[in-house]
């Protein structure tokens, strides 16, 4: 008892030295950055700068380049972003500078705060920036830093706008010295992996053909389906339950199984396919494959009567085609932009082949289904 109260002495007694100042440091830096105080400002920075050293970081480079801007630090800051990408690799998106620091992260507002503010005044920095005596280039160069830095990363669409703006940077001005921090930090554009997953659950209604139609009822369908996507292809497992009453009473050895009872059709399957449209609300994918097809008694009645297994008709070998529509309706924010939910429309063309083992029951079968399902991609780097 005595060892634990000496501890919390030391505890309480501890003077944590720099990790303490560097905090206040910080907390203070970020009021006076929100009243504007830039003398303040700039005096915060050039103490927190001095005591750093391989143990604490006190700025993170994308709060230094807040600072910078806002202060009209432009030799400096330019000089920053050149030398940045040596030493430290920064995803595209964020708003905080706590993901890519190989330190000990600060759990304050800072980064937040400085981003919020210096988006308020962007275009009081813009003037800043034209009125300055820096060369053109520079100039330039800043504005795309800005733009970037400040870059809201659930629109996609402004991404597009700064990659042009890049892309006119670097025809402009051949070989600078700020060309690898525009390749790699603010050119940036995502493509979907090659590889994905995909899934869908569907109801709708059948329609048998030739002597099928005579001895059963056209049939509610259930499906379920899931599989693999590569580049346009898909391959997926599927299974279709359809719900259906025979249209005549079927004798057995036991008696009559009565016109009206009900059976199901079951019917797993292979199917490949590729898209042959894609946008950025449709897509159509024309598929074939293998399976097979059965119709059973339901499992109640078999343990009933198990003769009742006489008027099934075992699994046979089944021919598949189709055509699905996909009407995208959301996406999967959390795992890619190429993810997404869609409403699936699925026309499906079955040829099960009962009649090479029970006579008079040849036929095939039509199904439309409306369903509901979701793509699963990743997204990478394009460039």
């Amino acid at each position: 008892m005595g060892q634990v109260n000496d501890i919390e002495k030391e505890i309480m007694t501890y003077h944590a030295g720099k990790p303490i100042l560097i905090s206040q440091g910080r907390q203070f830096l970020s009021d006076k950055f929100m009243e504007g105080d830039w003398q303040k400002v700039n005096e915060i920075t050039d103490y927190l700068l001095q005591i750093e050293d391989t143990n604490y970081i006190a700025l993170y480079p994308r709060e230094y380049w807040y600072i910078l801007y806002n202060t009209q630090g432009y030799p400096e800051l330019l000089m920053d972003i050149r030398d940045y990408t040596a030493t430290f690799t920064m995803p595209p998106y964020t708003l905080s500078c706590f993901t890519y620091s190989k330190y000990p992260v600060y759990l304050d507002k800072l980064a937040y705060n400085m981003h919020k503010e210096t988006l308020a005044n962007k275009n009081r920095i813009k003037e800043q920036i034209k009125a300055s005596e820096i060369g053109q280039r520079e100039k330039d160069f800043l504005n795309l830093h800005l733009d970037w830095l400040l870059l809201d990363n659930r629109n996609a669409q402004i991404q597009d706008s700064l990659n042009e703006k890049a892309d006119t940077f670097l025809a402009t001005y051949d070989s600078t010295v700020y060309d690898d921090f525009i390749r790699t930090q603010i050119r940036y554009k995502l493509k979907a992996s090659k590889w994905g997953g995909i899934y869908d659950v569907s109801l709708g209604y059948g329609m048998f053909t030739h002597h099928l139609v005579k001895h059963y009822t056209n049939p509610f369908v259930v499906g379920l389906s899931f599989g693999a996507l590569y580049k346009g292809f898909d391959l997926s497992f599927n299974i279709n339950i359809c719900a259906i009453n025979n249209k005549q009473d079927i004798p057995y050895s036991n008696g009559i199984f009565e016109k009206k009872s009900s059976l199901s059709m079951v019917s797993p399957y292979l199917t490949l396919g590729h898209e042959v449209f894609k946008n950025k609300r449709f897509r159509i994918t024309p598929y074939m494959g293998f399976g097979g097809s059965s119709i059973t008694i339901p499992t109640d009645k078999k343990e009933e009567d198990k003769a009742l297994k006489e008027v099934e008709l075992r699994m046979q070998t089944a021919f598949v085609g189709g055509l699905k529509l996909e009407i995208k309706v959301g996406k999967h924010s959390f795992y890619s932009p190429f993810s997404y939910n869609y409403i699936s429309v699925r026309y499906n063309y079955m040829m099960p082949s009962f009649q090479r083992k029970y006579d008079g029951m040849l036929g095939n079968l039509h199904t439309i289904t409306i369903g509901f399902g979701g793509v699963l991609r990743d997204a990478k780097r394009e460039y």
